[in-house]
């Protein structure tokens, strides 16, 4: 037989974060509060991963945190719009830099840092093999 263990589902609606730098202390006493097994950030704008980190390096207990913002963005309508062909052919982000340069380029810019760093490893781990 199947047991629901979702008992009661809560929901708090936290302040626009400006900066990457979030400190919500009133999140952190509801969630205290409640133990939630599961906290989804529902937040567009690259806010919700460092969010999510706030709240693991506040938090004493075990929960699962889902960050789903651009899922509700694309409803909304504040992230780029793109049609299932794009996608298929994998041109998501040339079609999100389009749609807004300014802040799109910038992390796609800063995406290639990591793709160097994995270039690198990999050319040492192979060297060394």
């Amino acid at each position: 037989m199947y047991k629901n263990k979702f008992k009661k589902i809560l929901s708090y609606n936290a302040r626009y974060y400006k900066t990457n730098k979030i400190k919500d202390l009133k999140l952190i006493n509801f969630i205290n509060k409640y133990k939630p097994f599961y906290v989804l950030i529902n937040i567009g704008g690259g806010k919700q991963e460092p969010l999510a980190f706030y709240i693991k390096k506040k938090i004493k207990f075990k929960l699962t945190i889902l960050c789903l913002g651009g899922a509700i963005d694309f409803i909304t309508k504040l992230q780029a719009p793109i049609n299932e062909f794009i996608d298929k052919i994998y041109l998501g982000w040339f079609m999100r830099i389009v749609y807004n340069p300014r802040l799109f380029f910038v992390r796609v810019f800063k995406s290639l840092n990591l793709i160097l760093f994995f270039i690198k490893r990999h050319k040492i781990i192979y060297e060394t093999s």
